[in-house]
């Protein structure tokens, strides 16, 4: 018998089961955190929410205005660090929600 990686065993399972897409989701969320920490520190953890990842998009809902003009001005920058932290998903836009 050929021994699996389990990364593979793990996403095939995954897939069987219907939850892969909940799973890669919930990495992309934690990545979007990640990097929102990185450039404003405890600014982003206070006042920037990650809220869901849908459709290559990442919604994030801001405590100010001027939190999301800050989001919306560097949101090139953002998702191209943020595709980098993630291997094969693309996000290709941010939205904010209330």
């Amino acid at each position: 018998m050929a021994l699996s990686s389990i990364k593979s065993l793990l996403n095939r399972t995954l897939k069987q089961h219907g939850i892969a897409g909940g799973v890669e989701a919930a990495r992309v969320v934690e990545a979007m955190e990640q990097v929102l920490v990185e450039k404003w520190g405890s600014i982003a953890k206070s006042g920037i929410k990650v809220k869901f990842y849908r459709d290559k998009a990442i919604y994030l809902a801001c405590a100010s205005s001027v939190l999301a003009q800050e989001v919306r001005l560097y949101e090139k920058s953002l998702l191209k660090e943020l595709n980098g932290k993630l291997e094969g998903q693309e996000v290709e836009r941010v939205r904010f929600v209330a």
